[in-house]
């Protein structure tokens, strides 16, 4: 699929959501965010004897929507959906998590469904250890993401700053991408940035990188969040 053809979808979207006006974060809350990725892992060929034969390059490109509700306080309820393009997994992508947010632990559970070759459909979860506010632990796997595969799969990584006040935040660590084979598993460095831009707005930046054996494997990916209600 050529994500080109979203591009302008997005971009209305963008201009009909501008005008809301925005709250903090608090019951009856309600984002929306669109983002994409893009980036370049490496594939490899093996001869039948396991010797490694050659590394080539492939694309990777995510485009998608996400919506987060606050039903109260400590209950979020997050959708996504978006389109991805790569090698073992091209086409639609979307999920739903329902999450418990208490003053210093957080659980969610839900589930992500991925189109192409090896597409799935599988559990995801989120937990969290520590004030949301200020720093704390964060485990994930197959979460919601506007930019979904750009910062991993699986990750573990410290937060900061991720409570119910707009400011800036971000969470930072190391993951486990969709795309490594499986007799080199070493993780990458990812990182998420939030930067409020005004009152009803956010800048989301976020990326990854690994050496690879012959090609570096990296993505980057922004994502514009609106705050409707309150």
């Amino acid at each position: 699929m050529n994500l080109r053809y979203l591009h302008a979808p997005l971009l209305l979207a963008i201009w009909q959501l501008a005008p809301y006006s925005v709250a903090q974060d608090s019951s009856g809350r309600l984002s929306i965010s669109v983002g994409y990725g893009a980036g370049e892992y490496e594939s490899q060929t093996f001869s039948c004897s396991g010797e490694r034969l050659s590394s080539t390059p492939v694309d990777f490109q995510a485009v998608g929507v996400q919506v987060d509700a606050w039903p109260s306080d400590r209950v979020r309820l997050t959708g996504f959906a978006g389109s991805m393009s790569t090698l073992e997994y091209d086409g639609p992508y979307g999920g739903i998590q329902l999450a418990a947010e208490w003053e210093t632990v957080g659980l969610g559970l839900g589930v992500t469904s991925v189109s192409g070759l090896d597409g799935f459909t599988a559990p995801s979860f989120y937990m969290r250890f520590g004030r949301r506010g200020s720093g704390h632990l964060q485990l994930d796997m197959l979460s919601p993401s506007p930019t979904f595969g750009t910062t991993g799969w699986m990750r573990a990584g410290i937060g900061f700053n991720r409570g119910y006040r707009q400011r800036v935040n971000g969470l930072f660590g190391v993951a486990l991408m969709p795309y490594s084979y499986l007799d080199d598993p070493t993780p990458r460095l990812f990182g998420e940035l939030d930067i409020p831009v005004r009152k009803r707005l956010e800048l989301s930046l976020r990326g990854s990188f690994r050496k690879g054996v012959e090609i570096p494997q990296w993505a980057a990916g922004a994502a514009l969040r609106f705050h409707i209600g309150g």
